[in-house]
């Protein structure tokens, strides 16, 4: 998956450069699929992009959109993605979209292993917003996948970093 989100991105990013520049509605079209692959593939898009004002005031949310998967906080998350959905659904890259949520748990898990030694998973599930019978998955797997170091204590029901 992560390798055809990367060759789509080099296409994407080929057809920007390409692009002629009387055609403004295909280069913005391209760019906004740009930043939402770039971010499935959890890099942070240029900021280069937005210095356009044309591009800028088109690609808006898209903007916003960067900010809350940075930020790592599933909440704000989801209310930008409802603030917007409209946009996104016109663009055709409203369910795309959606994936980004588990960028912005990692994103949330990499800030909580910094600022914690050890955090008990319901302050975990609290502080991201995810359900409370979820979080010993969603911590695993990001154990697992090597987003951060440590290990569960099941006993105490808390993570340790």
């Amino acid at each position: 998956m992560r390798r055809e989100y990367g060759e789509s991105l080099d296409m994407l990013n080929q057809a920007i450069r390409k692009c002629p520049d009387t055609a403004k509605g295909f280069k913005i079209s391209c760019q906004k699929a740009a930043i939402v692959v770039e971010l499935l593939l959890g890099e942070i898009p240029n900021r280069e992009i937005f210095s356009d004002v044309l591009i800028f005031t088109n690609v808006y949310p898209y903007y916003k959109l960067i900010q809350v998967v940075l930020e790592g906080e599933l909440s704000n998350f989801n209310r930008t993605v409802e603030e917007y959905k409209p946009t996104f659904q016109k663009d055709g890259l409203y369910n795309i979209i959606l994936r980004l949520n588990q960028i912005v748990i990692r994103i949330g898990l990499r800030k909580i292993s910094l600022a914690y030694s050890r955090i008990s998973l319901a302050d975990i599930a609290s502080k991201l917003n995810i359900p409370g019978e979820d979080v010993e998955f969603v911590v695993a797997k990001a154990l697992r996948d090597g987003i951060m170091q440590g290990g569960i204590d099941h006993a105490s029901q808390t993570l340790r970093i």
